[in-house]
């Protein structure tokens, strides 16, 4: 609908953070090409440890019987014999699927280094986006694609983004160069409290409804003003808490706006939102009424969990997929979820 959520930038990004964050940390994660092999033991390699138990068992069978009960259970599991190539690991699949996506973003950028820049909510939202998720594919500062696109940027004194989600893109990408654009994200979250809305507490297009999404992006951009030393007013985070609360449903999720069902994303972007403001507020825990919502809504998701279509409701749907999975992402790395 507002042609960010949806594009194939936003897979590259959050799944190239999850490349990034867990390089070299343990099995079960996703780790980068020159972190710890992730290859699990093949068919054959883990066999012999099948037999260690079973050799008391096997003394007291005939011949015949003991090759019986070892090759007819070897031969039903289609176990795979030395000679065969190994299963591809899952971080070999990941860092394959990743590559495509980043080769593919690359073929979409335009001549004048612009993504989707006849987007006219969002003009540079695009661009922000990919170059976010293409820094975090290991694109040098000074490869051709991203000095193109930050030419098409123009991140000089004064700027001004188009929308919130612009607003947000901008910010996360400018973070991945590190302090060169220290002060432009400082303006950008000036920008973005000046259309904080004081009455729904949340963010909006700007124009329009508020919504959850929205803001989303605007608590992401202010967070990473954080540790670029931008002074977030106490207030407007406690003012953001009581926004947010209002959202949530009966049954524990999180919504859109208030007169839609709740989704799987909006209740990992109230999560988020909730974790944040607390943390900057200097809140070691949530106060109880937070505390009590973010575990109602933990409590929601866990029963809707699924990752081939987004929650939503009593059921599911695939709108904005994409999105739905970096709101996990983002979940699962700020709640150290494996």
């Amino acid at each position: 609908e507002d042609g960010i959520r949806d594009d194939i930038s936003c897979l590259v990004g959050s799944e190239m953070c999850i490349r990034d964050r867990y390089r070299g940390r343990g099995r079960g994660r996703c780790w980068s090409r020159s972190g710890e092999s992730a290859t699990l033991p093949r068919a054959h390699e883990r066999i012999p440890a099948v037999f260690g138990p079973t050799h008391r068992i096997l003394s007291r069978l005939r011949a015949r019987d003991a090759v019986r009960l070892l090759v007819a259970p070897l031969l039903l599991a289609g176990a795979v014999f030395p000679g065969e190539p190994p299963v591809r690991s899952l971080e070999a699949r990941v860092n394959d699927a990743l590559d495509r996506a980043a080769t593919q973003l690359l073929a979409r950028q335009a001549e004048d280094g612009s993504w989707g820049a006849d987007d006219a909510v969002h003009p540079r939202g695009r661009t922000a986006l990919s170059v976010f998720a293409l820094r975090h594919a290991g694109l040098a500062r000074d490869h051709a694609a991203v000095e193109r696109a930050l030419a098409f940027l123009r991140l000089e004194p004064g700027f001004e983004p188009r929308s919130t989600y612009e607003a947000g893109c901008l910010v996360l990408m400018m973070h991945t160069f590190g302090p060169t654009y220290r002060a432009r994200i400082h303006d950008v979250c000036r920008w973005l409290i000046e259309r904080f809305d004081r009455g729904p507490r949340l963010w909006g297009y700007p124009d329009g409804t508020r919504d959850l999404s929205n803001t989303q992006f605007a608590v992401l951009a202010l967070k990473v003003g954080e540790l670029h030393g931008f002074p977030v007013p106490r207030d407007l985070w406690r003012d953001l808490v009581t926004g947010v609360l209002r959202l949530q449903a009966r049954d524990g999720g999180f919504r859109y706006k208030p007169d839609v069902l709740p989704s799987a994303s909006m209740t990992h972007a109230a999560l988020l939102c909730l974790r944040f403001a607390t943390e900057s507020l200097g809140q070691t825990r949530p106060p109880p009424e937070v505390r009590d919502a973010m575990e109602r809504a933990q409590a929601w998701y866990a029963d809707r969990y699924r990752v081939d279509r987004m929650p939503m409701g009593s059921g599911w749907t695939k709108s904005h997929y994409y999105y739905y999975l970096y709101g996990l992402e983002r979940y699962a790395e700020f709640f150290g979820l494996k």
